[in-house]
This record gives C-alpha cells, sequence and structure tokens, in this order.
C-alpha cells in the first residue's frame, strides 16, 4: 500500500509542479526532495519524466470523464458552473489549467505526450461543444456562431483568465466569468 501511495504522492507533486511551474521546469530531484524520498523512488514509480508527464495527462483524462459522468444529471447551466468552478478552483490557487500550462510548452515536448495532450484537450472541446449545441437548441444559450468555435472561446478565455488572473488578481477572473454567463445570455 505504501507503494501506491507513494506513486500517487509523485503524481500529484508533478502535477502541481506542471501547473504552477511547467513541465520543463522541474526535476526528479525536486519532487523526491519535496517527498523526503530518494532519487531512486521517483524513478521506480515513474522511469523517465516521458512517463510521469504521460501519467499526470492521463489521470487529468480519467478526472475529467468522472466530471462529465458526476455533472450528467445537473442542468445545462449547473454542468456549466461546475465547469467553470473548476477553473476558479485554478485562479484561487494560483495554478494554471493542465491544459494550459502544457500547451505553452508544447513544442518542446515528447511526442507521446503532445497527442496524449491532444485527447484531453478534443474530450474537454467535445464535451463542452454539445453543452453549448443542446443550449443553444433548447433556448438556454444565445449565441450567434457554431457551437464548436464558442466552446474554444470560452475554454479559451477561462485557460488565458486563470493566466491573467496571477497578474491582475482574482476580480479579473470573477468578471471574466460573468462575461462569460452574459455573453451566453444566462441569468446571474
Amino acid at each position: 500500500m505504501a507503494r501506491l501511495d507513494t506513486r500517487q504522492q509523485i503524481l500529484d507533486l508533478a502535477e502541481d509542479l506542471i501547473r504552477s511551474k511547467g513541465y520543463n521546469s522541474f526535476s526528479y530531484h525536486e519532487i523526491s526532495h519535496t517527498l523526503g524520498v530518494k532519487n531512486a523512488a521517483v524513478h521506480y514509480h515513474f522511469p523517465t519524466k516521458e512517463v510521469l508527464g504521460l501519467e499526470v495527462i492521463r489521470s487529468a483524462i480519467q478526472r475529467f470523464k468522472d466530471f462529465k459522468e458526476e455533472t450528467a444529471s445537473l442542468s445545462l447551466e449547473e454542468q456549466l458552473d461546475a465547469f467553470i468552478q473548476t477553473y476558479s478552483i485554478n485562479s484561487e490557487n494560483d495554478k494554471v489549467c493542465l491544459v494550459g500550462a502544457i500547451s505553452v510548452e508544447f513544442y518542446g515536448l515528447p511526442e507521446n505526450m503532445t497527442n496524449v495532450m491532444k485527447g484531453l484537450t478534443r474530450l474537454i472541446h467535445d464535451w463542452a461543444t454539445n453543452l453549448l449545441a443542446i443550449g443553444k437548441a433548447e433556448g438556454m444559450f444565445t449565441f450567434d456562431m457554431k457551437p464548436e468555435t464558442k466552446a474554444i472561446m470560452i475554454i479559451t478565455n477561462l485557460a488565458a483568465g486563470v493566466q491573467i488572473a496571477r497578474l491582475m488578481g482574482n476580480e479579473t477572473f470573477s468578471d471574466l466569468i460573468k462575461g462569460i454567463k452574459i455573453d451566453l445570455g444566462v441569468n446571474q
């Protein structure tokens, strides 16, 4: 059991480091030092940094699939709020979203990681597109473009908004959320 706990601690810390500093800005030494384990323990669970990075992304994919399942019974507005809340939590904790953190370093990452990252991005985009398409068809959301385009606009606004909030304060992010909802015609 301790082995799984150490593995999960390494994985959690690696994701935290990616989201706060970037993939290329942390080392196994930093992980081992922070967790109080030997460097060999990190290599035991994740032989290479690429393997660790892949597992961080795969964990995020699973969490998003769980999110979709957990929120599926909610109203469309509640699902949108839950999605936005994930970004709000990031902003409050001074973390950028994983997609935002990794996309900045996209061309400097191993191909396996970029391919899996594309899968995570597609998963999020497809979910948001579907939510918006249904909401528009039902008259809950109002916008004058394809749902695919609107989904990209919302996702990129949220991802960039978290980064800008680091510079300008969390109230900037709160204003962004209000703007997204007003733009969709969602009552506040």
